[in-house]
């Protein structure tokens, strides 16, 4: 890769941080409930239900016709979701290194005197 616009000093450190980031446990437990749950078809075909039922409610709800057999069955979906072992290991590790990435860019951000990651997430020109 072409890095033009780094000095040499800040690209090892990018390097090393990148590196060090994704062999940290948080990382390495998502990335390893997320394998999981994309080989587990019945946990994909379950939130892709709940999912299709959130719709169908709110779609429902705006126009007036939600029954209580609507929600029953978005509440029963819900109950599945939520104890099926593999979707909660793959929200629990997702959550995890959101937790961990937020505290990683707080640290950042104190280090560099400046909010890190509002920075980086408004780097649009326009």
């Amino acid at each position: 890769m072409n890095y033009q616009f780094l000095e040499p000093k800040m690209t090892d450190a990018a390097l090393n941080l990148g590196k060090t980031l994704t062999s940290a446990k948080e990382y390495v437990g998502y990335q390893r409930a997320k394998q999981v749950f994309y080989e587990d078809v019945s946990a994909r075909n379950l939130m892709a239900e709940l999912a299709k039922a959130e719709v169908g409610v709110r779609r429902a709800a705006a126009d007036g016709t939600i029954t209580p057999e609507d929600l029953q069955t978005l509440s029963d979906l819900q109950t599945q979701v939520q104890a099926n072992p593999v979707i909660t290991e793959f929200t629990n590790s997702k959550q995890e290194l959101t937790t961990f990435l937020q505290g990683i860019n707080n640290e950042i951000s104190q280090l560099l005197g400046i909010n890190f990651a509002l920075v980086a997430k408004h780097s649009s020109c326009c």
